[in-house]
């Protein structure tokens, strides 16, 4: 269990130093108020308890639509879900 064994700092300072050494960029970025979104239809939604996000249409994990939509921010093209999504 990494919560009881390295501190979060070091986990990110450690994820920092690998990314460097194969060429990748790191940003950090601020989570709030990116899970009320829905990144595939654009309409606003709720959290129907911790780590499920309804939006009427699709169930989906509240950690991939916050994911989804820091990417959305970043200029990421975000495709449609596939079939048997949510």
């Amino acid at each position: 269990m990494i919560n009881n064994f390295w501190g979060f700092n070091y986990i990110i300072k450690r994820f920092r130093e690998k990314a460097q050494e194969y060429g990748i960029k790191v940003e950090e970025k601020s989570e709030y108020g990116t899970s009320s979104e829905c990144p595939f239809c654009h309409s606003r939604g709720v959290r129907r308890h911790r780590g499920l996000f309804y939006c009427g249409k699709c169930n989906v994990a509240a950690d991939v639509v916050g994911a989804l939509n820091m990417a959305r921010n970043d200029g990421t093209i975000i495709p449609s879900p596939t079939r048997g999504w949510g």
